[in-house]
């Protein structure tokens, strides 16, 4: 009998919690991704959604495991194998003022755990026309002993999202 892995576990609790908000029309699903990388033996797991009131306002969930810990989980038999999760927020934006803004208002959700990066890009056609993404890193592999944080990290991305509708 297969034996999943604790990628294969937490992404199917995060998928499941992603859609179950789908479903009941909490936000909106735009993207899914499930991608096995065969050069780096990884996984990439992603889901990208949005709220119905600013479909361009955009959150995307990364899950990631690498060779490493799939050796550690399946050769070693290590139990405290965990993968990364990043989280980052996409917004258009007209004055990078705006950035620190969105900030504090991340911030105020996120308690000042995980570590933000921020990057803005735009179209060299049209320079007014700027992106801001900010990338969540926690700095630390999730378990299955954290499995139940997984609801409520996707509930603080859902607030993020609300709150800064307002912006």
């Amino acid at each position: 009998m297969f034996d999943p892995t604790v990628f294969e576990n937490l992404k199917v609790v995060l998928e499941g919690d992603v859609y179950d908000r789908d479903l009941f029309q909490e936000i909106k699903v735009i993207n899914r991704k499930d991608i096995m990388d065969m050069a780096s033996m990884s996984r990439t797991f992603k889901m990208s959604f949005c709220t119905y009131e600013r479909p361009a306002n955009i959150v995307t969930i990364k899950l990631y495991s690498g060779i490493h810990e799939f050796v550690d989980e399946k050769i070693h038999s290590k139990e405290d194998v965990g993968c990364d999760i990043f989280i980052t927020f996409r917004w258009p934006i007209k004055y990078e003022k705006t950035c620190e803004e969105i900030e504090k208002k991340l911030k105020e959700v996120w308690l000042n755990e995980p570590k933000m990066r921020r990057t803005i890009s735009y179209n060299l056609d049209h320079k007014e026309q700027m992106t801001l993404e900010i990338t969540l890193d926690f700095k630390r592999k999730i378990t299955e002993e954290q499995i139940d944080d997984l609801s409520p990290m996707v509930d603080s991305c859902v607030r993020s999202l609300n709150n800064l509708q307002l912006i």
